[in-house]
């Protein structure tokens, strides 16, 4: 498949998302600094479990030329008319310097979110961009992740600071432990922590994961399942 091809399909699927459609939700907030394969695809989906509800999110990504990956995503949830596409997100990450043993990666992440509140469907749209950084010890088996970045939002016309801590330690080549904090200039932070299982390496991954507010707030708290599909090199 040649990568026009692959850029045709993810902004069909975008504008898709937008004319229905913060950042939207991932398994883990904090991004690292890699992106797939040359010619991989993925898709990753995430049933979050919230004291008020249940989100479902679809993020499918390709690496479509040189340093460049393509994701778009969007967040579905249940209100009284029904199935709404509550968040979709059309994102870009460029890497500026790619991972090696023992080493460290940096790359720019840009994007743009349009959320829909549920009920009303009152849309608003926010941009971001951030820095990600990953850093390599152990000869793999530990990961440290570090963004920094903004986040502006049309609503109050508000432009704040985002960052995020995160890492990740291979127990054994089928399980590893996975934790983070992220959250904004303002307000309290947030964390999250659980296990990642390699179901079929470079094809299958499931995450099981719980998080909340630091503090413990009771409405903060959520759990999370998310399941990631590798692709084969498939252009």
């Amino acid at each position: 498949m040649h990568y026009k091809k692959v850029i045709y399909w993810l902004v069909l699927l975008g504008g898709l998302f937008f004319s229905a459609m913060h950042n939207t939700a991932r398994a883990m907030d904090v991004d690292d600094a890699q992106i797939l394969d040359t010619g991989k695809c993925q898709l990753e989906s995430w049933l979050r479990f919230n004291t008020d509800g249940t989100q479902r999110i679809l993020s499918p990504a390709c690496h479509v030329m040189g340093k460049l990956e393509l994701n778009i995503a969007g967040t579905f949830e249940k209100d009284a008319q029904g199935m709404v596409l509550t968040d979709g997100q059309l994102q870009g990450k460029y890497v500026l310097k790619p991972l090696n043993d023992e080493d460290y990666a940096i790359s720019m992440m840009m994007g743009a979110v349009r959320h829909t509140e549920p009920d009303d469907r009152d849309k608003s749209w926010s941009y971001f961009a951030k820095v990600p950084l990953s850093f390599v010890f152990r000869n793999g088996d530990v990961m440290l992740h570090t963004n920094w970045g903004m986040n502006h939002n049309q609503v109050g016309n508000t432009t704040r600071l985002t960052w995020g801590i995160g890492n990740e330690i291979k127990l054994n080549p089928r399980f590893n432990l996975l934790g983070e904090v992220f959250g904004e200039n303002k307000g309290k932070p947030f964390f999250q922590a659980g296990v990642r299982t390699i179901l079929i390496p470079e094809k299958v991954e499931l995450d099981l994961t719980y998080g909340n507010k630091t503090g413990w707030d009771h409405d903060g708290r959520f759990v999370l399942l998310g399941l990631r599909l590798i692709s084969p090199k498939w252009f």
